[in-house]
């Protein structure tokens, strides 16, 4: 039968490999975040500096406590050390989304400055050929 999930050893899978549920790892097609307009209230943009809120958290390298030296080291934020932001309602980890959302926001800000930039040097060179 397709469709179906099967659990085996604390592992839960599809039958067809789309979905894997085992200890401390979660394998998915696709993670999809809800965001639908009709879903939300109190819509509001987002003022702050997406920049300074990255600046302000610091990306380390760790392993987990049941891992050996041996093991491949994880790249990421301490939950304890990051922007209010960025951890989840029940301060147990961070909130992917809105990461995500902070990173997009800064890329906005950033390509903002590179216009500002390119739009300066047109003028400067505007003034030095003249």
């Amino acid at each position: 039968a397709t469709g179906y999930l099967t659990l085996s050893s604390g592992t839960l899978t599809a039958d067809i490999g789309s979905l894997y549920i085992g200890q401390n790892t979660v394998k998915a097609n696709t993670i999809t975040q809800t965001s639908s307009r009709k879903l939300k209230k109190y819509i509001k943009d987002f003022k702050e500096s997406a920049l300074d809120i990255i600046n302000d958290t610091e990306v380390k390298t760790y392993l987990y406590k049941n891992e050996n030296k041996s093991h491949k080291r994880h790249i990421g934020v301490i939950m304890e050390d990051a922007n209010e932001l960025i951890v989840n309602q029940e301060k147990s980890g961070i909130d992917l989304g809105a990461m995500v959302s902070i990173a997009w926001k800064a890329i906005q800000e950033l390509e903002n400055e590179h216009y500002q930039l390119i739009k300066r040097v047109a003028e400067l060179e505007v003034l030095v050929c003249n």
